[in-house]
C-alpha cells in the first residue's frame, strides 16, 4: 500500500468507510477520514472512535482496503 493509494481512499468524495486489512491478519475499520493521519510516506496513525487508543500502521503491511459492496457505486 502506498501513501497515495491510502490518501485517495481517504479523500474520495463522498467518503466511504472502509476496513484496512493487515499482513498479520488484523483489520482496522475506518469510519471517517478524521480517524487517520498519514505519517511520512510509510506509516499511518489510526485512532479508535470508541476509545483513546491508536495504532501506528506501516503501510507496507496493509494487504488491502475493503469497501463493503453495499457502499460501492457503479462507475
Amino acid at each position: 500500500m502506498t501513501t497515495e493509494e491510502l490518501r485517495g481512499t481517504l479523500h474520495k468524495a463522498p467518503f466511504e468507510p472502509f476496513t484496512m486489512h493487515l499482513a498479520d491478519g488484523h483489520s482496522i475499520h475506518v469510519p471517517h477520514p478524521d480517524f487517520v493521519a498519514l505519517r511520512g510516506v510509510s506509516a499511518a496513525i489510526v485512532t479508535s472512535p470508541m476509545s483513546n487508543a491508536y495504532a501506528v500502521v506501516e503501510l507496507a503491511l496493509v494487504t488491502r482496503l475493503e469497501i463493503p459492496a453495499s457502499q460501492q457505486r457503479d462507475k
